[in-house]
């Protein structure tokens, strides 16, 4: 059984879509800050654009647009690195949930069932602020039709760090333990943590089967 596993391979990298639109929105307001500190540098080159009568010289107003600069281009990278790192995978042992900051794996055997849904019915909508609910609309329009729910058991972390480390949309409104995953072809997803699921519990059995019985390896197979 051991050999079996290490047979299994990861399964598909599935882009986590409220990362992804979280980065497009970095991504703008990275671009705003680049193009707004490349059109303070213009004064220090050409001098006609040099304005004597203000409250900054131009080579202060040159200082602070270095600094709107660097501050783009490290918010333009970090948004590229938002959207790539963030992707839900089955493991071999486990559900691995990955983003730029955190990481959350999640045992087969902790998960009871997986359906798929349209966002409005699974995602908590109550107390919502003004910036997600413009968030949820987009995903609504992005996937008006299924979103993933992986029921669990329990939660593999307290309900509090999962919080901490997860977007609040991954958190189920409907279940107690439930987590949403909203990706590109969520009924792949499903099959893949279907399948892992179905082996998990299968190797599960036989080895409760082997300590109630330790000879049953060696016993001839019945034909």
């Amino acid at each position: 059984m051991a050999e079996e596993r290490s047979k299994v391979r990861s399964g598909a990298r599935y882009p986590l879509v409220i990362y992804r639109l979280s980065a497009q929105r970095h991504r703008a307001l990275s671009l705003a800050l680049i193009i707004v500190g490349a059109v303070t540098q213009l004064p220090r080159y050409v001098p006609e654009l040099r304005v004597t009568d203000t409250l900054l010289t131009y080579e202060q107003l040159s200082i602070i647009g270095l600094v709107v600069l660097s501050s783009g281009l490290g918010l333009f990278v970090a948004s590229l690195l938002e959207a790539r790192l963030a992707y839900a995978q089955c493991k071999p042992e486990y559900l691995l949930i990955n983003t730029a900051s955190a990481r959350v794996a999640v045992g087969y055997l902790r998960i009871t069932e997986t359906k798929l849904d349209i966002p409005r019915h699974v995602i908590e909508t109550k107390t919502m602020r003004r910036r997600d609910q413009a968030l949820l609309k987009r995903l609504s329009k992005l996937h008006r039709e299924r979103v993933l729910e992986v029921v669990l058991s329990d939660f593999p972390l307290p309900e509090r760090e999962l919080r901490r480390r997860l977007h609040r949309f991954f958190l189920s409104g409907r279940s107690e333990h439930g987590l949403v995953l909203i990706v590109p072809r969520p009924e792949s997803l499903k099959f893949e943590i279907d399948t892992a699921i179905a082996r998990a519990r299968e190797a599960r059995r036989l080895a409760e089967q082997g300590e109630r019985d330790p000879l049953a390896a060696f016993r001839p197979a019945r034909s």
